[in-house]
């Protein structure tokens, strides 16, 4: 997947582009990940409220894909890192 190569490289804008580009194609496994890749790529560009946006998107996904356990982890490490405790 050529997102995966600008993610990899830190081009996170590139990878959103393509990530959002050929969603409507992946099926339902490359779709989360798609979502939970995304919201990566928003961590790494310090837009935390858009990251939670795709990570919930996951969690709330009735996929068998796997990466809700993940997503909510990282949920959490957000509201940890990102956020005081009245933001909680």
């Amino acid at each position: 997947m050529i997102a995966e190569q600008y993610f990899d490289d830190e081009d996170f804008q590139s990878a959103l582009k393509f990530y959002n580009g050929y969603f409507g194609a992946m099926n339902e496994k490359q779709k989360d990940l798609a979502l939970y890749k995304s919201a990566w790529c928003y961590i790494s560009m310090q837009q935390i409220d858009k990251a939670e946006v795709e990570l919930l998107k996951v969690v709330q996904s009735n996929r068998a894909s796997g990466f809700q356990k993940d997503s909510l982890r990282d949920l959490a490490f957000i509201a940890v890192r990102h956020r005081d405790e009245l933001g909680i």
